[in-house]
This record gives structure tokens, sequence and C-alpha cells, in this order.
């Protein structure tokens, strides 16, 4: 009896309104619609776009990459043993440093070969501290390179045929699942 009050009570402080529509689906329409919300496919979607996107990755590798590495702030304080002839004993001795630098290169790989061309640019500065105070800027204004992997295989080259099949599989096998 108790919970009969509060049921009534809370359906009475709660409005609420059902409405109720009704659809009229034909089979294919059923079928459609199950088809599109089961599991399946839903893992062959999502499947196909894991695919896609490893696709997309290869792709943006092709493609030149722009790089900025930099050593904002690097503080060093350190004890050095040096050796003192006069005297033939060992000398501690305290150094302290600043050192920043930054470094911009652009790269672009080679499938042919399997290497990579670059073009970059470097400034450092260091100021060492103590009994002789001194400053130093260091600077390679342009450099021009080529690196590459001396033993191994050529990965772009393999990666180039691949790659293009892979995603083909991906696409021919999500159209088949739907």
């Amino acid at each position: 009896m108790k919970n009969f009050f509060v049921l009534s009570f809370i359906f009475n402080l709660i409005p609420f309104t059902i409405s109720s529509q009704i659809l009229e689906l034909d089979l294919n329409q059923s079928i459609e619609i199950a088809a599109d919300s089961s599991l399946q496919a839903f893992r062959a979607k999502n499947l196909y776009m894991s695919s896609y996107w490893e696709y997309r990755s290869f792709k943006a590798g092709r493609l030149p990459s722009l790089t900025f590495k930099s050593t904002p702030i690097q503080y060093s304080r350190d004890f050095t043993r040096r050796y003192d002839s006069e005297n033939n004993i060992d000398v501690y001795r305290r150094q302290q440093s600043l050192y920043t630098s930054g470094n911009l290169s652009i790269s672009q790989n080679f499938d042919l070969t399997g290497g990579t061309f670059f073009i970059d640019s470097e400034i450092g500065y260091m100021r060492n501290f103590g009994n002789g105070t001194y400053s130093q800027f260091n600077t390679v204004p342009v450099r021009i390179g080529y690196s590459q992997a001396l033993f191994g295989f050529n990965g772009f080259k393999w990666e180039k045929k691949i790659e293009p099949l892979r995603y083909e599989k991906a696409q021919k096998e999500f159209l088949y699942s739907k």
C-alpha cells in the first residue's frame, strides 16, 4: 500500500507523454536496417577505416617534412678534474655553462634508393662562467645532404608496392561485406 502511494506520487510529479509512432517497413527495408546496424557491419566499417588511415599515413610519409629541433636552455654545473703538472696533483675546478640551440630541417624520402635528402640550418650559443668567462656562437647557414642506411633493404620501395594493394584489398572486403 505504501509503495502504491509512492509510485502514484512520483508519476503525478513527473509529467510525461508517450507518443507512439508506428513505423511500417517492408522486408527489404528491415533487412537493410538490420545489415547496417549489425555487429559485422560495424566491424567491417572499422577495419576499413583503419586501413584507410594507414594508407593516408603512408601517403603523408611521402611528402616533404619540415622539422624544428630546439634546446631552449641547458644549464650545466659540474666539477672537473684537471692535472696540474707543476705540482704533480689533480685539481678540481668548478665549471658552469649555458647552452641553447635551434635547427630547422626540410627532408624528403626518396623511394628509388631508400634514402633521405635533407637541407638544414643550425645555430647555437654557449657561455662558460668562471675564471675565464666567454661566449661562443656556432652556426651552419645551410647544409645539404643525403642519408641512407648501408645495410638492409629499401623499405620505401616495398611500402610503395604493398600499401596501395593493402588499401585496395580493404576496399574490396568492405564492399563485399556490405
